[in-house]
Formats: C-alpha cells, structure tokens, sequence
C-alpha cells in the first residue's frame, strides 16, 4: 500500500485508523476485545490470562539506550551478540527515540548482562534497565544510572570492602564493591 509516493507502515494503519479490526469475543466478558471510540482511535481489551501470556516472552528483555552517541541498529546489534549472546542468541529491536529492546533467549546471558559491569560501547556508557509492560520510548527521561568508580593509586591498606562502600556511599549509593579488590 502506498500512499504520497511512500509505502505505508503498519504503524500508519493503525495510527491512522485504516485498518478496521474485526471484534473478537473476550474470554471473560462479552465485551468486543477492540472498539472503536469517536475519535477514531481504538481501545483494547486484554484479559489477565492474556496479559501474562503476551508478558511471559519478555520477562528476559533490556530496555538499553547508549548514553551521549547516536548508533545504528546495524552497528548496536554486532557489539551486543559479541559482548552478550554468548550462548542463546538475541533479538534487538529499535523502539525509536535512541532506544532499543534486546531479548535473549538465554536465562544466562541475560543474568550476564543484568549483574555485569558497567557496559560501554565507544567510551560512552549503555544503560540498561529491564522491560516493563508500560516503557514508552518518547516519555522517558534517564535521571540515574549505575557506574563504575575506579579509585586510581589507592593504596592496598584501603581495600576492605566496608571502607570501600562509605567511599561510594560518599558519591552516591554503593551497588556493589569488586570482589577482587575488596579480596
């Protein structure tokens, strides 16, 4: 389909309304699942059991944005299968505004991921939160993010790890100390 001389997206049709569902029979009510309201947009209704069963593919999917540089799809989905999909494999996929939601199919890549370092692509920092059912892309603003703090020449007498973490408590609130160094 082709509109103005460009090809129309699926987004477009439901965005513009052409596309007109048919209502489906909910499994608990007998409400239609979609109506159409005068505005021209539609509403949707979606049961418990089908809200954890749509939920459920998800539950081990980033919500990944690369702090301060713009990078292509192409480019963000080479670096992640080397530095991430070590065993299961992923799909990455552009939710726009610079955001990205990468889905691995590997519980253990993704606990990889969750509680590794702090992640940096060309010297710029990879934040990573986990899905949720209600992220929108263009509404978000990243207020926090989590780092690494490298403390350069200390001397070897101050790696405890209590002493560590009120230093990082100083700078913000401690995640985790190093296991090697406070060792």
């Amino acid at each position: 389909m082709r509109e103005n001389g460009r090809r129309r997206t699926y987004a477009d049709l439901v965005i513009h309304g052409s596309l007109e569902p048919q209502p489906v029979e909910s499994e608990d009510s007998n409400e239609d699942k979609v109506k159409k309201l005068q505005d021209g947009t539609f509403s949707i209704h979606v049961n418990k059991t089908e809200k954890k069963i749509l939920e459920k593919p998800w539950k081990q999917a980033l919500i990944i944005k690369l702090l301060g540089r713009r990078i292509s799809y192409r480019v963000l989905k080479r670096k992640l299968d080397t530095m991430w999909a070590k065993i299961g494999g992923m799909v990455l996929i552009d939710l726009g505004n610079e955001y990205f939601v990468a889905r691995l199919y590997n519980e253990d890549d993704y606990w990889h991921v969750i509680k590794g370092m702090s992640w940096l692509l060309f010297d710029h920092y990879l934040t990573i939160r986990q899905w949720t059912l209600d992220f929108y892309p263009f509404g978000v603003a990243i207020n926090k993010i989590a780092t690494w703090v490298c403390l350069p020449d200390i001397p070897i007498k101050y790696y405890d790890k209590q002493f560590l973490g009120t230093i990082g408590d100083q700078i913000e609130n401690t995640l985790k100390v190093d296991m090697y160094t406070a060792s």
